[in-house]
């Protein structure tokens, strides 16, 4: 089915589902609960900022 689609047709759906994407803060709260995690799980150290400069 998709490749039926020219490739405006296939651009306008992808901006479509991006515009649906982000009207729904669903994603935006998984976002945050991910970094969370993250940054629990491996706190920022004063070595660690050193160590990339």
């Amino acid at each position: 089915m998709s490749s039926d689609l020219t490739p405006a047709q296939r651009l306008a759906i992808s901006r479509a589902r991006l515009t649906q994407a982000l009207q729904d803060p669903a994603w935006l709260i998984l976002v945050q609960r991910w970094l969370q995690a993250r940054s629990k799980a491996h706190p920022p150290t004063p070595a660690d900022h050193s160590a990339k400069g």
